[in-house]
Formats: structure tokens, C-alpha cells, sequence
């Protein structure tokens, strides 16, 4: 039940995300998008780490695949 809730909110982040980019809202697109991706790293590694090495940490290992 609540992994189904966290995937809705998520993919609610992706909707929103798609709705600005086709108004071309970019910045209300980019906010989304690094706040979706700090969602991530913190669901990752919690709160192990503070919350810029996390968001590195995490865009090093799913986006820049190091």
C-alpha cells in the first residue's frame, strides 16, 4: 500500500513535469525535476548522508552511471 502510494506521487512528479514542459515552463520544469530526483536520493539513502552528498551520491549512480 504504501510503495503504491510513494509510485503515484512519483509519477505525479512526472505528469507535472510533462505538463510544463509542453507550456514551456522551464524553471517550474527543472524545479520538479531536481526535487524528484532529491525525493529519490533520500528514499536511496536516507539520511545517512546530508542532503547534497545524497542528491551527488545518487545523481552519480543513476544519472551519470559512475
Amino acid at each position: 500500500m504504501v510503495f503504491e502510494n510513494l509510485r503515484e506521487k512519483l509519477f505525479k512528479i512526472c505528469e507535472a513535469i510533462d505538463l510544463c514542459m509542453s507550456k514551456k515552463l522551464i524553471n517550474p520544469s527543472l524545479i520538479l525535476l531536481y526535487s524528484g530526483m532529491d525525493i529519490l536520493g533520500w528514499l536511496k539513502y536516507g539520511d545517512s548522508l546530508k542532503s547534497g552528498q545524497r542528491f551527488r551520491k545518487w545523481v552519480d549512480c543513476y544519472i551519470l552511471l559512475v
